[in-house]
């Protein structure tokens, strides 16, 4: 990439490839409406965060961040001609467009049935319900389709279903596993819990997870250490045997492979490791062209290491 900037509270691993990292301020540092659960509200409803204290050093709301550079970009500020407008005038008196100008916009322009002021929903702990849930609405009013009906199988997807279907990923003697990364454990979401003590104690790096059958035909006990290869690379990671996964599978959690010189020092301290080195990201998926992550063809053995401990184990046991 040509320029990279990371907004964050630390440097993470993403950030170490970062031409800069900006500094962001916490969820108590700034005021704003909270919208990031509303599509799972059972019913209209809105809330306002309020700012608890004032943000520490350099650091900034992403609000403010934003304008700066869209002002130093020469684009419109959120990608609005109104707002940026409102912004640039709004300037000129020593002011400036902010957050709480955006919900009072929001919610005068149909976020609610009711017309509500933002000074009212800052007054209002725990949030405003705006009203019930319309069953059927949306179904009379909501689709836009050219025969009001919801397509779900459209002809273009179909199509490209029906080619997958007919050229699946295969194993094959050089590769007779099929690798699924998409494996999960619950103390994992993402890598946001990756550097909190109370989650790594139970997670510790991830693991890779195969059936108990392939583990017996392999001579891999659980537990120990194995090499996963396929045509793009190579990693060792410890196994997991699990009837729960299927003869000829290998499942291994991602978002792991802490390895890079970031802010995230407990994670550093257990990184497990990158499935997604494992993958051939020019693989894509025709359809929407994203890397395909699962279905790749991979070999499974025991580590070079677990071989060279019980070498020496024999060896000792033998001089003994």
């Amino acid at each position: 990439m040509d320029l990279l900037v990371c907004i964050d509270l630390y440097k993470n691993d993403t950030g170490t490839f970062a031409h800069y990292n900006l500094p962001a301020t916490t969820i108590y540092e700034k005021g704003g409406l909270h919208i990031l659960t509303q599509p799972f509200e059972p019913y209209p409803f809105a809330e306002w965060r309020p700012k608890v204290v004032e943000p520490k050093g350099q650091a900034r709301a992403e609000w403010d961040i934003t304008r700066d550079i869209c002002r130093a970009a020469r684009i419109r500020f959120l990608n609005h001609p109104i707002i940026d407008t409102l912004d640039k005038l709004m300037g000129f008196f020593g002011s400036k467009f902010e957050e709480k100008h955006l919900a009072q916009y929001l919610l005068l322009s149909g976020m609610s049935r009711k017309k509500m002021s933002v000074k009212k929903l800052m007054r209002a702990e725990g949030g405003i319900k705006f009203g019930d849930v319309e069953w059927g609405k949306f179904l009379q009013s909501g689709l836009m389709t050219a025969d009001r009906k919801i397509q779900l199988c459209p002809t273009e997807f179909a199509d490209e279903l029906a080619r997958v279907l007919s050229s699946q990923a295969c194993a094959n003697e050089d590769f007779p596993f099929l690798l699924i990364s998409g494996g999960r454990r619950l103390a994992s979401f993402n890598t946001w819990t990756h550097n909190m003590p109370s989650m790594m104690e139970r997670l510790r790096g991830n693991y890779a997870a195969i059936n108990e059958e392939d583990g017996k035909r392999l001579g891999i006990a659980n537990g120990r250490t194995i090499r996963v290869t396929s045509a793009t690379g190579t990693l060792d990671i410890p196994v997991a045997l699990s009837n729960d996964v299927r003869q000829g599978v290998i499942v291994i959690q991602q978002f792991w492979g802490h390895h890079y010189n970031s802010g995230q020092r407990l994670a550093n301290r257990h990184p497990g490791v990158n499935v997604n080195l494992l993958h051939d990201d020019r693989v894509r998926d025709a359809f929407c062209g994203m890397p395909v992550f699962n279905g790749t063809p991979c070999k499974v053995e025991l580590a070079k290491t677990n071989m060279e401990i019980d070498a020496l184990v024999a060896s000792l046991t033998k001089v003994n």
